[in-house]
């Protein structure tokens, strides 16, 4: 194979396990995300975007998408993660102009302290030590003028190094605490709700061991920050962060067996997620293109390891793309199991099981109208809200009956909104499947962290609603009528963040929403009165009494 094929990175011909095909597409993505461009005057103020986000007046169109590919140069002078596990034993390369070189030194030497160091006299500091110290200060000062000003988001509680052997980051430590803190925590119930395997817990954790992806899982995770803090406090961390992982991510593929193990297959991923939040559909698909190849060079999902939970966090990160784009990479090529519904009039078992879920459910299950996976979900539901906090569920994440959503038979004749050849509205039991993901991620989630198993469905069921016409929404059956009320309502309550304002989007939803069944409430109790019909939270109705009476009073949501 040429090298002008793949002008950063060419496999080797003697991959085991992977054919020419395979190779060629793999070295077509490398040449992609490794192109140099001319570098770019540095941006004072870049944007950073996302439709879930709301930037206050730092919003940019999703017309005009970030490339974070692009901004590689102007990160290349900075500081890059390190192998070695003690920090103040880190060399740093002499020439400023060559970090490239720093980071295979410190990959490739093993993790041993200098001997000519311990045996410097007390007292006496070297040039390279004061270099260091000057550079350390540096990096501190930096961290603190780009990722908050004052350096903190005010989550650091574990005074304890998190990750240990790994590089001193002013930012590291609070990232990890916002992941266990906020972002895990927000994430149980809707797993344990349904029945899904988990792929949160501890196996970020171990994969942010890994110096090539720590990167990459940084950028990630503090990605989901925006919605739980103001401002673009970060995005300029996330960008060197986003640099930084792909030049690493390079170095690892340039390497005859590069490409083997699963932890190059979450990197790609995570860079998939990456231009997706930020609104870069062509590197999107350039990246689930490259991410699919090297799977299918693998063996295909079954042949994944760490236990399954590879094979499990593609599938549910697809299953969250393909609400969103209306493309998948796998999740279409299963079948989808037909829904199964109890006998009518229902039997003793199945009787106490619906006598325990709130009155509007219990109508619908007493007219057949929900299948009997639907219905361990609704009182998986009912027992989640029991325990009052997602930190209360005795849930094992390594249990569970499925790997994703899109597994559950009442969405088996979803289709999604850009899907291609999407005319057919969905059911009323697919969009309650999807409302109760978006239920559990407000309910138990105080914070609104936003991951992207949430994103997919929160896009798909706000697509969908305004596609209804007013027409669509007559249902003979009160019972559906109110159901369909009560998903509108929260939807759009899904659409504030940590600090209760509605984003744009779900302004716009609300209005919608009040336009068409506003009428059906005299007062604000009425709509209070419907929404306790169905699952609900203190937080949920008092936003809508709230928003309704100001709707009533100025024609305007509040």
């Amino acid at each position: 194979m040429s090298k002008k094929a793949a002008p950063w990175i060419v496999l080797t011909t003697e991959k085991p396990g992977m054919d020419a095909q395979n190779r060629n597409a793999i070295n077509e993505w490398c040449g992609v995300v490794g192109k140099q461009s001319y570098r770019r005057p540095r941006k004072v103020n870049i944007q950073f975007p996302s439709r879930a986000v709301n930037w206050k007046n730092q919003q940019r169109s999703n017309s005009d998408p970030l490339k974070v590919a692009d901004f590689l140069d102007d990160f290349e002078d900075q500081p890059l993660p390190s192998a070695r596990p003690r920090p103040a034993q880190h060399t740093e390369s002499s020439d400023n102009n060559r970090p490239g070189e720093a980071i295979l030194e410190s990959l490739t030497k093993s993790a041993t302290g200098s001997g000519a160091r311990s045996r410097k006299k007390k007292g006496s500091v070297s040039t390279a030590m004061k270099q260091r110290r000057d550079e350390r200060n540096w990096e501190v000062d930096w961290a603190a003028s780009v990722f908050c000003k004052d350096g903190s988001m005010g989550i650091r509680v574990d005074p304890f190094d998190c990750v240990p052997g790994t590089t001193s980051d002013p930012r590291q430590g609070e990232i990890v605490d916002y992941y266990k803190q906020i972002l895990d925590p927000g994430v149980v119930a809707t797993f344990f709700v349904f029945d899904m395997r988990s792929t949160y817990g501890r196996m970020p954790l171990e994969c942010l061991m890994d110096d090539g992806f720590r990167p990459l899982g940084l950028a990630s995770i503090a990605g989901t920050m925006s919605s739980v803090k103001h401002a673009a406090v970060n995005r300029e961390y996330i960008l060197a962060q986003l640099g930084k992982g792909m030049r690493l991510l390079r170095q690892r593929l340039s390497r005859p067996d590069g490409a083997d193990g699963d932890i190059v297959l979450i990197s790609i991923m995570f860079l998939a997620a990456s231009a997706y939040l930020t609104g870069d559909l062509g590197g999107f698909k350039v990246h689930t293109k490259s991410l699919k190849q090297l799977v299918a060079a693998r063996g295909g999902l079954d042949h994944l390891g760490y236990g399954g939970s590879t094979k499990t966090v593609l599938l549910q990160w697809d299953a969250a793309w393909k609400l969103s784009t209306g493309d998948s990479l796998w999740v279409d090529d299963r079948p989808r199991k037909m829904p199964i519904y109890p006998p009518l009039p229902l039997d003793e078992p199945t009787r106490a099981l619906v006598d325990r879920l709130p009155l509007g459910f219990r109508e619908l299950c007493t007219r057949g109208l929900i299948c009997v996976e639907l219905l361990d979900i609704l009182a998986r539901m009912t027992t989640a809200l029991s325990y009052k906090s997602s930190r209360n569920i005795p849930y094992d994440q390594k249990i569970g009956q499925h790997d994703d959503y899109l597994s559950v038979s009442s969405l088996h004749t979803l289709s999604t909104p850009n899907e291609k050849g999407s005319t057919r509205p969905p059911t009323l039991e697919a969009l309650l499947t999807l409302g109760l993901i978006l239920f559990s991620s407000t309910a138990f989630n105080e914070m609104r962290a936003t991951p992207v198993i949430f994103r997919g469905p929160k896009d798909a069921l706000y697509e969908h609603l305004l596609r209804l016409g007013p027409e669509s929404h007559k249902l003979g059956d009160d019972a559906q009528s109110q159901c369909l009320r009560w998903l509108w309502a929260v939807t759009v309550d899904a659409w504030r963040d940590a600090s209760r304002e509605l984003m744009p989007q779900g302004r716009h939803l609300q209005t919608q929403f009040y336009n068409r069944y506003s009428s059906h409430w005299e007062t604000s109790q009425d709509l209070v009165n419907m929404l306790k019909r169905f699952f609900w939270s203190e937080d949920l109705v008092q936003f809508q009494k709230a928003s309704f009476e100001s709707f009533k009073a100025n024609g305007e949501v509040s």
